[in-house]
């Protein structure tokens, strides 16, 4: 059997903070008094390739009623992000 020991209690909070996230959209939006509707995008395959894993401290600093929250957009998994660009593909990127 293995046990994690730890030094101090920023690891322990650490640990914490990473088991205490929001993995559902919907729960997201209703702590930050958002409604649930088209305009998040919610793309079922975004949300396969991105999904969501935020912590609660970080939904903290996210401001409630602003659907354009800075923090908020950082997370939410959007269509967008699989529209192909023609300039940037992964074949740009030599493996080592």
């Amino acid at each position: 059997m293995s046990y994690l020991i730890l030094k101090n209690k920023k690891q322990e909070n650490w640990i914490y903070e990473l088991a205490n996230v929001v993995t559902n959209i919907d729960e997201l939006l209703n702590m930050l008094n958002l409604k649930s509707n088209s305009q998040y995008d919610q793309s079922t395959q975004a949300k396969k390739i991105f999904p969501l894993r935020v912590p609660k401290t970080f939904i903290s600093r996210m401001k409630k009623n602003n659907p354009f929250d800075p923090l908020l957009l950082q997370v939410l998994p959007r269509k967008q992000e699989l529209i192909k660009n023609k300039k940037f593909h992964s074949k740009s990127f030599k493996r080592r």
